[in-house]
């Protein structure tokens, strides 16, 4: 996948949902899927107790942002500044060892709060 620039995000090197698929990638799931119907299946779960807890909380609310930076890079990594509106466009991460603010470049998980009312 690869970021876009659309008309909402000129100027800003990210935006909530800055990701689409290349024409490959298209390609690619288009073989794999033809002529299966696996995506029609509705499944069946191990325990739907534990799906339901899954499924009551968005991502972002069951891992905060300290958390989203510890998954993504691994122990005593954490959010960079104070959740603020910046976070609805980005999640910044800050190394444990060396206190610097990382490189910008994820987005926090759906749900994640950010700003007031957002």
């Amino acid at each position: 996948m690869s970021p876009i620039e659309t008309i909402f995000t000129q100027g800003k090197p990210y935006s909530r949902n800055p990701w689409i698929f290349s024409n490959c990638s298209v390609d690619a799931f288009k073989k794999t899927l033809k002529d299966r119907h696996c995506l029609y299946n509705e499944g069946s779960f191990f325990d739907i107790k534990e799906w339901n807890h899954f499924m009551m909380k968005s991502p972002g609310e069951e891992y905060p942002a300290d958390k989203q930076c510890e998954l993504i890079y691994g122990p005593d990594y954490s959010h960079c500044g104070p959740t603020s509106a910046a976070i609805c466009l980005y999640l910044q991460c800050k190394d444990p060892e060396t206190k610097a603010c990382l490189p910008k470049h994820h987005i926090a998980a759906r749900g994640t709060e950010c700003g007031v009312n957002m």
